[in-house]
């Protein structure tokens, strides 16, 4: 997981995840809150055990199968929990 994940803000207060390595995407973190105006329009959506959720996938590189694809994302909710620990209040 090291090195593989940045996260960032937006000039609006957005939060963003971006992988690094292959296969490569950015995908918004919003709470589930915020899901029912914008449902539709966020198609592949991956639910956090902390109540946010990773969506608005942009994906780089060539989507990658299922299997590879829940993998990849358990990855990245591990490091946004890691994240969230030592630098949101």
């Amino acid at each position: 997981m090291k090195d593989r994940y940045v996260f960032g803000i937006s000039e609006s207060g957005g939060s963003y995840l971006v992988r690094l390595v292959v296969p490569r995407f950015v995908a918004r973190v919003v709470s589930t809150a915020e899901e029912t105006e914008h449902s539709r329009e966020w198609g592949c959506r991956y639910i956090l055990r902390s109540g946010e959720m990773f969506c608005d996938f942009d994906w780089i590189d060539p989507k990658p199968g299922e299997e590879l694809r829940q993998a990849i994302l358990a990855e990245a909710e591990d490091a946004w929990m890691f994240f969230a620990s030592v630098y949101r209040s």
